[in-house]
């Protein structure tokens, strides 16, 4: 009879033993699945965050120059990389839009680091070329631009 308890002892701890190992396991695999799940939602609300900040400075500083070149410039002829940079300007200023409307593709051998730093890049340099063309402009119509701190 001892021994039949023993053997009943033994099947039980082993039963006990798997289920344990079937919830750690199962708690393991779930918990790394959530961990990554949050880790990635940071990285894209990170991703994101700098992005908008990005886009929503370009955007405003298109808008500010757009907005006043249309109230002040009617009657005046733009420089034709001025008029393309405003009338382009809805789409947005996309570094690989710009170099595929220009007929050319991105080098096959440009990283995507490169092209992200060229994006980065592509609309401080639009930017410049409005701010250089339009601000001596504003400036003779009296319009004062620094209070916006708007190339920071």
């Amino acid at each position: 009879m001892e021994n039949l308890t023993d053997h009943n002892d033994e099947d039980s701890l082993e039963l006990a033993s798997k289920t344990w190992n079937r919830v750690i396991d199962s708690a393991s695999k779930t918990g790394f699945r959530e961990g990554i799940k949050d880790g990635s939602m940071s990285v894209f609300q990170d991703g994101f965050d700098r992005g908008y900040k990005q886009a929503f400075r370009v955007t405003f500083l298109l808008g500010v120059y757009k907005g006043l070149a249309n109230s002040m410039m009617k009657d005046v002829q733009l420089p034709l990389q001025v008029e393309n940079i405003l009338s382009k300007s809805k789409k947005g200023l996309c570094y690989l839009c710009e170099i595929e409307s220009k007929g050319t593709t991105v080098a096959p051998d440009q990283s995507i680091d490169e092209i992200e730093n060229c994006q980065k890049d592509h609309p401080d340099k639009i930017l410049q070329i409005l701010k250089d063309y339009f601000d001596p402009l504003f400036q003779e119509q009296n319009i004062d631009l620094s209070l916006l701190d708007l190339h920071k």
